[in-house]
C-alpha cells in the first residue's frame, strides 16, 4: 500500500524551504515516477503531486511537492517522516 501523505511545509520558488532539514531549492531534485495522493491543508481539495528525491551528502530526502498556485509550492512527506 502507497505511504500516506503529510503536510510538511509550503514555500515560494527559489526560497529557502526546508525538508527533512534539507534545502530544497539548493538542489537538484529527481522525479521517482510515483505519484502522492494529498489533500492541500487549506481548501482539503484532492490532489496529485509527484514524488521526488533529493540525495544531499550522506542524505536521501523523499517528498512529494507541487504548486499550490503561481510560484507557491507545497512540500508533503510520507507520513513516518512528517515535521513537527
Amino acid at each position: 500500500m502507497p505511504p500516506a501523505w503529510v503536510f510538511a511545509i509550503h514555500g515560494f520558488d527559489g526560497s529557502d524551504v526546508e525538508v527533512d532539514g534539507v534545502r530544497v531549492f539548493e538542489h537538484g531534485w529527481r522525479a521517482t515516477g510515483e505519484t502522492a495522493e494529498i489533500r492541500d491543508p487549506l481548501w482539503g481539495q484532492a490532489l496529485r503531486f509527484p514524488v521526488y528525491e533529493i540525495v544531499a551528502g550522506d542524505r536521501r530526502v523523499v517528498f512529494a511537492a507541487g504548486e499550490f498556485s503561481n510560484t507557491v509550492w507545497g512540500f508533503f512527506l510520507p507520513s513516518g517522516r512528517a515535521a513537527p
